[in-house]
């Protein structure tokens, strides 16, 4: 294997899915515990992420349509399930504005 390849390519670097807000918050709900997806607590937190950011972004464009769905990610998003990889994956998001 070509060493620069690196396996591990975080969801929140892919800006394209600002553009699809409700996708994100159905993967990051279906990869979270209780989801019908096999967990995984990082992938399933950074779908999240990218819902908010979508979300944030719609709305700041009056798209007024999103805010229930907004406030779902934002209640999602403070589950205590996501504390082990929310500051690695925050600094991630810091560091891709």
């Amino acid at each position: 294997m070509d060493e620069g390849f690196n396996a591990y390519n975080p969801i929140v670097t892919c800006d394209k899915l600002l553009d699809y807000p409700s996708l994100c918050l159905a993967l990051g709900r279906e990869k979270s515990v209780g989801g019908s997806m096999p967990t995984d607590i990082d992938v399933a937190y950074q779908f999240l992420k990218m819902a908010e950011r979508g979300y944030q972004r719609n709305l700041a464009n009056g798209q007024t349509m999103y805010q229930k769905a907004f406030e779902a990610v934002e209640k999602m998003l403070a589950d205590s399930q996501y504390d082990p990889v929310r500051e690695e994956v925050d600094a991630l998001l810091e560091e891709s504005d």
